[in-house]
């Protein structure tokens, strides 16, 4: 009778933890993200928005049309600016803007294993915040492509940029 108990929450504990890991199946760029620090050179100029995914990484309209283009441009003196982020890249700071414009300082930032770009924001749509997020850092032979991911990684809601060619 004892052994059935223990067998029991042996394969209960052993079901809970696969379910655990095929519910957090991670972000599918994980493995792409920079283990040595990157050049910040490499992120100078202007980036614009090339994908646009919502939930379960589906399109969302605006990402890849002739609509505006969200863009951020990030500056040798560490500060940025954004243009026509859709309003839920930035959640209640958006004040409930479909699109937002803002400024801020950017940075390299180790997280976890792997480099980011770190944003501060300190205005957005013309409101002084003092708001963090980090973009992710994919690289993409033979090009590097910034994912600022929105909300939880495992929903695959991410904005996509790739550098403007000069």
């Amino acid at each position: 009778m004892l052994a059935s108990k223990y067998d029991f929450l042996f394969q209960s504990l052993l079901l809970f933890v696969i379910g655990l890991l095929i519910a957090c199946g991670g972000d599918s760029d994980k493995n792409r993200y920079p283990r040595q620090k990157p050049a910040a050179e490499t992120f100078l100029g202007d980036w614009v928005l090339r994908a646009n995914t919502g939930s379960q990484g589906t399109p969302v309209a605006g990402g890849t049309t002739n609509q505006l283009v969200a863009s951020f441009v990030f500056n040798g003196d560490g500060s940025f600016k954004a243009q026509d982020l859709p309003g839920r890249a930035v959640a209640k700071f958006s004040s409930g803007k479909t699109t937002i414009d803002g400024k801020g300082i950017w940075s390299l930032r180790r997280h976890q294993n792997f480099w980011v770009l770190r944003i501060e924001w300190n205005d957005i749509a013309g409101s002084q915040v003092d708001y963090g997020a980090m973009l992710h850092i994919v690289e993409t032979q033979p090009t590097i492509t910034l994912k600022y991911i929105i909300g939880d990684p495992d929903a695959g809601d991410a904005l996509i940029f790739t550098k403007k060619p000069k």
